[in-house]
């Protein structure tokens, strides 16, 4: 099965892109690139608070239907969490030998002291989905962000730097370790 020309539409975005099926062979290869799709239109990005932005995206994969491959690369540039607003967002995901590895995950507001954030890891997509999280914030103001997890704001400012870490099993909690270090 070939698909050329595919266009998808959701809400006001747009991807265009090609595929390629081989049941007999098991195998596919396909590309996809989006202009712009909001965020909040997609299904597979709800959140509570809700994300909002317009999410530019390059997605290429081949491989066998067994062992799927693939990478993701884009940018939200106006990305939002509820009404606060975060800035730029640039990710780089792929998939390979049933591990998704997060390249490059980062949020960077162009206002000194209000959010930077730099992320990269590894998570098994099979057992028990053996995580290595890492994220390293600088000069972020966390006071914004605070209300949607606090009723009661026990500060009017804070801004920090520091670094946290997920590993361990993130299908069994108990043995999860979280480590969080924040100046």
């Amino acid at each position: 099965l070939r698909l050329a020309g595919l266009e998808i539409v959701k809400g006001q975005g747009t991807a265009t892109g090609s595929a390629w099926l081989s049941w007999a062979d098991k195998s596919y290869a396909f590309n996809l690139r989006s202009p712009g799709l909001q965020i909040e239109d997609l299904a597979l990005l709800k959140f509570d608070p809700p994300f909002s932005g317009r999410l530019q995206l390059t997605a290429t994969g081949a491989g066998s239907f067994d062992s799927a491959e693939w990478t993701i690369e884009g940018s939200v540039p106006d990305l939002y969490v509820g009404d606060e607003g975060i800035g730029v967002a640039v990710f780089k995901l792929s998939l390979a030998k049933n591990v998704l590895t997060i390249e490059k995950l980062t949020a960077n507001s162009s206002t000194e002291g209000r959010f930077r954030a730099d992320c990269t890891g590894t998570v098994a997509t099979t057992g028990l989905l053996q995580a290595t999280l890492h994220c390293g914030l600088t000069q972020t103001s966390i006071d914004p962000y605070l209300k949607f997890f606090m009723r009661d704001m026990p500060l009017t400012r804070g801004i920090v730097t520091g670094t946290a870490s997920l590993l361990g099993p993130l299908k069994d909690r108990s043995q999860l370790n979280a480590t969080l270090n924040l100046t």
